[in-house]
């Protein structure tokens, strides 16, 4: 379960002095006053700032000190810049911010390694490491974290060789070497055992034994340890955090014994500390897992009721990250005009001189460059619109066609009913599921004519009247299952009939439902173009792009734009 074990990642994952997450604000402080503090002093309080849980305040001070970095000074003052950097990657962490975070954390060890500061390589390792495991790739975290735990002075800070054992723990299971994670477990009780008293150990601990045994398919005792971990998270009032991922625990064992409502009641409690500490992408994720479990219920309209919450905040989320990297580009871009205004005022009247020369020329060579990039842009985008009208009537006319054979088939049928033969009770379909890359159309056929063209009319009826293609478990058992036959005809009726595989065939129907979805900017305007893929069936972005392509000619994004176009 996905949301489960983000949660335990970003329980884990984060140091064990973890503060309430305030959302983006415009606290920066005043820049100018700031920008004129000398750097030991501006590191200073925004170290005061970050220990305080005070994040978005801390932000400027620390990114101040990183804009001051010297590769010349004395080591006492990059030990300095190193931990500014990894104080200013943390907050991005916080934010889910990765790829920002990641440059940080990179030019901290940067800093450390070229001046051999033990202490910070190894709380930047250990901080990378973070952004591996934060982006599932669970190996390349396991390296860092060793990275990390193989230099000497790491045990002089206990917190950050707890996070590194405990992240280790959780690495090693989350990749399946377990013997390894229990192993780290041993060594992370062992620092329990010599600081007790510490309740966010003893809670680590029993999430981990849950962990444990919820992986060994031990579903009550997994229960009883997260239950117990969620008592410890509201006794001793650790970070809302924890107190989600014990709920988001939770769910798991409730669903393999078979207690789904106490596994949607935990996730739904998940969700909303997720959105009580402004972490959306816990938030989309607990959502997803809410539909996943209304859906293996078979309740649809739940289902799709939450299916459309994270498909419309998974869209908000990603425009709300855009917003922050304009925040944070206009807060470096203030930033810098202080810095520079303090340092010299004369420069900037040479300075705009030569910009201005560079600009100029600049200007021209772009007027050039523009001129032949407009008549290019126009000659691509009358070949874009002719594919789009082409694609588009083709469509048209295909859905009127598609209804005067159904017609004309139904007529057929009400005259004669020819019979399907009997499916032998040891017949058993070659192909699974239906989309294998094997040659189907090489087996020897079993089907008489009209037993063929009925289930081809079958197929089309159902096709065409249902949207079951639509959901990304739909294989050739279902379709099979759906009109009453057996997956080994219906195999050879798409082969013969249709002459195309199963997966060709299906991706098909789903382009066509996905243009039809474009078109209808009533209902599905709003939609991106990830929201559009997951609602015909693909649960790779890439692949629903690369397939539109590759059928329609047009990118899904460029065949949206000229629906748009030709309605406005």
């Amino acid at each position: 379960m996905k949301s489960f074990l983000l949660f335990i990642i970003g329980t884990l994952f984060t140091s064990l002095a973890t503060h309430s997450q305030s959302p983006v604000s415009s606290h920066l402080g005043s820049l100018d006053s700031i920008s004129s503090l000398p750097t030991e002093l501006v590191a200073e309080k925004g170290e005061r700032l970050f220990n305080e849980g005070e994040y978005d305040r801390a932000l400027p001070f620390f990114t101040v000190v990183c804009r001051r970095y010297d590769g010349d000074a004395d080591k006492k003052t990059q030990a300095l810049f190193a931990t500014a950097y990894e104080r200013y990657g943390n907050i991005l962490y916080r934010k889910g911010a990765y790829a920002l975070a990641m440059d940080a954390y990179l030019q901290a060890r940067k800093i450390a390694e070229k001046h051999s500061l033990g202490g910070n390589m190894a709380s930047s390792y250990a901080r990378i490491g973070n952004i591996y495991a934060s982006c599932g790739d669970y190996e390349g975290a396991i390296s860092f974290y060793q990275k990390a735990l193989s230099r000497e002075d790491v045990k002089k800070n206990h917190d950050l060789y707890s996070m590194i054992l405990n992240n280790l723990f959780a690495t090693n299971l989350l990749g399946g070497n377990v013997s390894e994670a229990k192993r780290y477990l041993e060594s992370y009780k062992n620092e329990l055992t010599r600081n007790r008293g510490n309740f966010r150990h003893e809670f680590d601990v029993l999430l981990a034994e849950g962990m444990l045994n919820d992986a060994a398919d031990e579903p009550l005792k997994a229960m009883e340890y997260f239950r117990k971990a969620l008592h410890c998270a509201k006794t001793y009032n650790l970070p809302p955090l924890c107190e989600g991922s014990a709920y988001s625990s939770l769910a798991s064992p409730y669903e393999k014994t078979g207690h789904p409502d106490s596994a949607i009641i935990c996730l739904k409690a998940a969700c909303d500390i997720a959105d009580s500490i402004g972490n959306g992408r816990l938030v989309v994720e607990s959502l997803r897992e809410i539909a996943r479990v209304f859906e293996a219920r078979n309740m649809r309209d739940s289902a799709m009721e939450y299916r459309s919450k994270y498909l419309s905040m998974a869209d908000t989320i990603a425009y709300q990250e855009e917003v922050n990297k304009l925040k944070s580009s206009q807060m470096l871009y203030e930033l810098d005009q202080s810095a520079f205004t303090i340092k010299s005022l004369n420069d900037e009247r040479e300075t705009q001189r030569k910009v201005t020369a560079v600009v100029t020329v600049a200007a021209v060579l772009c007027g050039l460059m523009l001129i032949v990039l407009v008549r290019q842009n126009k000659k691509l985008r009358n070949a874009w619109t002719a594919l789009y009208e082409r694609n588009s009537r083709h469509l048209l006319d295909e859905i009127k066609y598609k209804k005067t054979i159904q017609e004309y088939q139904k007529a057929i049928r009400e005259i004669n009913e020819p019979s399907v033969p009997e499916i032998p009770a040891s017949a058993e379909p070659e192909v699974a599921d239906g989309i294998s890359g094997k040659d189907e159309t090489t087996r020897k056929a079993i089907l008489d004519t009209a037993t063929r063209e009925r289930i081809a009319s079958d197929i089309n009826l159902f096709m065409e009247n249902t949207d079951e293609y639509c959901s990304p478990e739909f294989n050739l058992d279902r379709l099979a299952s759906a009109i009453g036959s057996n997956p080994r005809y219906v195999s050879e009726v798409v082969n013969v009939v249709f002459q195309k595989n199963f997966r060709a065939w299906l991706n098909e129907y789903r382009i066509k439902q996905a243009m039809l979805r474009l078109e209808d900017t009533e209902h599905y305007g709003n939609y991106t173009i990830k929201a559009i893929s997951e609602s015909v069936g693909y649960k790779s972005q890439a692949t629903f792009i690369s397939v539109f392509t590759k059928l329609t000619g047009l990118k899904p994004r460029i065949y949206q734009k000229l629906t748009f176009e030709r309605r406005q």
